[in-house]
């Protein structure tokens, strides 16, 4: 009996074909990326605001233990240096509670925990303990619409997203002085801690007028949530 064998056939991409689907590909590539960006972009923001929650959290905890009274910004002990307000806060010993995840530098080294270089900010208008004098938290008005910590950049870094700085002003600065600003490194929001404990996402400040940052005060929330003078704003 004759054995048949079938010949199997071999098929070849032509390099049309090959460049179609490397085509297609692409396409679809290109319509996921936004998606998957926003979606990192999603969950860095919000385990940026579980970080302020926290912070926020220890400055109660400082004020309760402190006669009402949030840290300053640098507590000198009078010899051998001194600390920042980051360094004290009870239960926060993590340093990567001040990482924002959405920074290009994820990690803080000895070198930024001793000068400064955190991701978030506190606001130097309660801080500074002598001009302006620190004030008590119960003596602060509308607490819950008053920043004390947020997104912070130091004031060279017009990124957002190099270099963090532990302190900053309300108002946009440029000066002299070593200060930072808060910054909305989060599709332009911010996530800030506020006065009362609570934490949250602020929308609303436009990029660059003149290639200079409005002012946050201005142009975020009224009242103004930078001052802390006894009235009823």
């Amino acid at each position: 009996m004759q054995k048949h064998h079938r010949r199997r056939r071999l098929n070849h991409f032509t390099l049309i074909e090959l460049l179609v689907v490397i085509a297609i590909i692409a396409i679809l590539a290109a319509m996921l990326l936004p998606a998957l960006n926003a979606a990192r972009g999603k969950a860095q923001g919000i385990k940026c605001m579980g970080n302020l929650k926290q912070i926020g959290n220890g400055l109660q905890f400082y004020a309760q233990e402190n006669d009402g009274y949030t840290p300053r910004y640098y507590e000198s002990d009078g010899s051998s240096g001194g600390r920042r307000w980051y360094q004290i806060l009870p239960g926060l010993k993590n340093r990567n509670i001040f990482v924002c995840p959405a920074m290009s530098t994820q990690s803080l080294t000895d070198t930024d925990w001793a000068w400064g270089r955190t991701h978030y900010g506190i606001t130097i208008h309660l801080s500074h303990g002598s001009n302006p004098p620190r004030k008590k938290i119960s003596s602060v008005k509308n607490a819950s619409r008053k920043v004390i910590s947020a997104d912070s950049t130091f004031k060279g870094d017009l990124t957002g997203i190099t270099s963090g700085y532990y302190t900053f002003y309300g108002n946009w600065y440029s000066g002299s002085e070593n200060v930072g600003n808060v910054y909305p490194r989060h599709n332009w929001s911010a996530n800030i801690a506020w006065l009362d404990g609570h934490a949250s996402n602020v929308i609303g400040l436009n990029k660059v007028k003149n290639g200079i940052y409005l002012t946050l005060g201005d142009k975020w929330i009224k009242p103004n949530v930078w001052q802390y003078d006894d009235d009823n704003t």
